[in-house]
């Protein structure tokens, strides 16, 4: 029965990640965001939604939220507020009033902002240099999808 179960339930991931693909026109290939640009949805998106159907993990008091990831030219990334984010696709450079704090980019689960006074930094990201601006989505501590604008 514990087979039978678990071969079923992996069935079940496959199709609610193969309708999401087809739902959103995004592939599951998202979750090396931190290294680079990209788009698509994450792992944690397919997962997440599983988990739920299952009733595997308590969701009370989620919520969707997005962010602005920015990557520097010289490496790293940056978290910020998506306001900052449109201000950055705009050509308006950063907000003056936020404040950064940095980071080690380590292989540990990313730090958000803690207010919208604060932008996070990891590793050698520089604010002076351009950047490439996406959009996060999350689903409370999950990254869902990623949308990024190669031009």
């Amino acid at each position: 029965m514990a087979e039978e179960f678990t071969g079923h339930a992996v069935r079940c991931f496959e199709r609610i990640v193969a309708e999401a693909s087809l739902q959103t026109g995004l592939e599951v290939v998202a979750d090396e965001w931190k290294r680079g640009p990209v788009i698509g949805l994450t792992s944690a998106f397919g997962e997440t939604i599983f988990s739920q159907c299952m009733n595997i993990k308590d969701f009370t008091n989620w919520a969707y939220h997005a962010w602005a990831i920015l990557w520097p030219a010289t490496g790293g990334i940056i978290i910020t507020w998506l306001n900052e984010g449109i201000r950055l696709l705009k050509g308006m450079g950063y907000e003056p009033r936020i404040t950064v704090t940095t980071w080690q980019l380590t292989g540990e689960p990313i730090v958000l902002p803690q207010g919208p006074e604060e932008r996070i930094a990891y590793g050698n990201a520089d604010l002076s240099c351009r950047v490439s601006v996406a959009f996060m989505l999350c689903f409370g501590n999950e990254e869902i999808a990623i949308a990024y604008d190669p031009g």
